[in-house]
């Protein structure tokens, strides 16, 4: 659980603690809070975009949703009608709109394509011209170019 007031640097900083000692972190029963709901929701980004953007963790899976569920109520992302709360509206936005891409681009003359990403895993997947289907995973570290090069092999046929 998270509330008060959430700074990333300290849990930047922690979680590069455990990488360092090659430990995996599964986050199990999230709950972020704040002391009103507006900080909720600022602490809410900055502890997912952390979370979601760090090599160490493998999984966030969430606790409650709505008031009753959860230990603070400023953590709840649903009001008792079902509609979102402020901190619901931030997390909606962040996957909904920021950090959901489902990408189809056809290759430049080159065979080039480029994305804007985010920080955190990716599934890609990619047909090369002779209908040759490709998948893999890529994670993007934060701050770093990143480069995937998928090299079609040469054509052996006579």
């Amino acid at each position: 659980q998270f509330s008060g007031t959430v700074l990333q640097k300290p849990l930047q900083r922690d979680l590069d603690r455990l990488k360092a000692a090659q430990l995996r972190v599964l986050v199990t029963g999230l709950e972020i809070a704040g002391t009103n709901d507006a900080t909720a929701a600022i602490n809410l980004e900055t502890v997912v975009v952390t979370l979601f953007s760090h090599p160490a963790v493998d999984g966030i899976l969430l606790g409650g949703l709505t008031a009753e569920q959860t230990l603070d109520p400023t953590a709840a992302m649903l009001k008792p009608d079902g509609s979102l709360t402020e901190v619901g509206r931030r997390f909606d936005a962040m996957f909904g709109n920021h950090w959901r891409s489902n990408l189809t681009q056809r290759t430049d003359e080159l065979g080039n394509v480029q994305a804007r990403v985010f920080p955190g895993r990716y599934r890609v997947e990619t047909t090369l011209a002779d209908g040759t289907q490709l998948q893999g995973n890529v994670y993007v570290r934060p701050g770093k170019d990143v480069t995937i090069r998928i090299i079609q092999p040469p054509d052996t046929d006579p």
